[in-house]
């Protein structure tokens, strides 16, 4: 009878233990997520792959130029290397979907993904022209989608999305084949110290 009782306290206490083991695992995994370091900016060129440390690689700016005149942007690049710029201008408190692309003579009143140093150094490629007369690029619905938005504290927010655009090729004087359409697809999860009000 002794050995009996033995044995279910020992598999009472193997149970207990197995389960005190399952919640650390589920408890640190969310306080990973809370705290961010699941942080990452990942993008393709064309199907070519490119990885950035957002903690190095990656800064936010936000401007208000007046009550409906504000801009949120996502600078993506190392020094010396290709880069993005993502232009949000709307807020980016909520979940939010950005096209890109439009008639000729509009401003950036949509958004924009533009590629700085690619194929090569002094190469600038954008997924919207309001400059250039000759160029109307397509409206792309989706090219940058904020899916998440989570507001640390006061000061901090920590922005989940995806881009999926394609370049306007630009002018080709010189019949340079690097002057193509590229299309950037990538996905990614930053923090931001600056944001709209």
């Amino acid at each position: 009878m002794k050995r009996v009782k033995f044995m279910l306290v020992a598999i009472v206490v193997l149970a207990m233990i197995s389960c005190t083991n399952g919640d650390t695992k589920s408890s640190n995994t969310t306080t990973s997520s809370n705290t961010g370091t699941d942080y990452y900016f990942t993008y393709s060129i064309d199907g070519k792959e490119f990885s950035l440390n957002p903690e190095t690689d990656v800064t936010t700016s936000y401007n208000a130029f007046g009550k409906d005149d504000k801009v949120f942007k996502i600078f993506a690049g190392k020094d010396n290397a290709e880069s993005l710029t993502l232009t949000i201008p709307t807020d980016v408190s909520k979940p939010v979907s950005i096209p890109s692309g439009g008639e000729v003579g509009t401003e950036i009143a949509q958004g924009s993904v533009s590629l700085q140093g690619y194929p090569q150094k002094g190469y600038v490629f954008n997924s919207h022209d309001f400059m250039d007369a000759t160029t109307k690029s397509d409206i792309k619905p989706d090219a940058i989608k904020i899916t998440e938005v989570k507001i640390v504290d006061s000061k901090i927010r920590i922005i989940t999305g995806e881009l999926n655009v394609v370049t306007v090729p630009g002018e080709n004087k010189s019949n340079d084949p690097n002057f193509k359409p590229y299309i950037i697809k990538g996905k990614f999860r930053i923090k931001s110290d600056k944001f709209f009000d």
